[in-house]
């Protein structure tokens, strides 16, 4: 039997496991595992059937969340900057209703998961001066560097208005960041001006029923 830590951990990701079945829904899906038998876990995502009743059968606190946009928004919405607008708007409200569902619940550490702005409306009304509770963000892609990526063209579609200032607040805001890599945390160093210290780096979790390194072929082997 392993003794708890007495730490309450919440997870908040507008992506889960199993209605999304992405990188980053079973990255969190492996952490819970991984830290429910040490740690007193809640999980904050999509409001939906399926995540309901599979967290209920796995004994996972789950907050529900309903904030996107009707789908009949982006129907209309046929100018780029306006869906650029609408990304905006869908990103606040999540970040807003995952605000509200952390108020409903006791929690120690709060780790936000990929979209860096989700924390923007928690920590805009929970300075780090006052909170008791450490705020992590998990880094993967953060929209200041993929935009980098991007063409001016198809940035027209996916740059959300004030997503850059945002996300520059939340990583400024929290008080401590996590990136799978070397090479992210000095990307992230260098693009928002973050101290070193504050960013530590832990590769992504990996299932080692389903993967495994190939057998090593030397090079004089014939």
């Amino acid at each position: 039997v392993i003794e708890k830590l007495g730490i309450k951990f919440t997870l908040c990701s507008r992506w889960a496991f199993p209605y999304h079945q992405g990188g980053i829904p079973m990255h969190n899906y492996f952490l819970l595992e991984l830290l429910k038998d040490g740690m007193d876990i809640a999980l904050i995502s999509s409001q939906n059937e399926q995540n309901d009743s599979y967290y209920s059968f796995k004994h996972i606190p789950f907050y529900g969340i309903s904030a996107g946009l009707p789908l009949v928004y982006w129907r209309l919405a046929k100018n780029k900057i306006l869906q650029n607008g609408l990304r905006s708007l869908q990103d606040w409200r999540i970040s807003l209703a995952m605000a509200k569902s952390i108020k409903s619940q006791p929690v120690d550490v709060i780790e936000f998961m990929d979209i860096h702005s989700e924390g923007y409306a928690y920590l805009k009304e929970n300075p780090q001066n006052i909170r008791k509770t450490k705020v992590i963000i998990r880094s993967h892609t953060p929209w200041g560097l993929l935009r980098s990526y991007y063409s001016n063209e198809e940035q027209k579609g996916f740059d959300g208005w004030w997503s850059i200032n945002r996300e520059n607040y939340c990583f400024q805001a929290c008080d401590a960041v996590t990136s799978p890599s070397q090479d992210l945390k000095n990307k992230l160093i260098k693009l928002y001006n973050l101290p070193e210290e504050k960013i530590t780096v832990i590769p992504n979790i990996i299932d080692t029923n389903h993967f495994m390194p190939l057998p090593r072929v030397r090079d004089d082997q014939p």
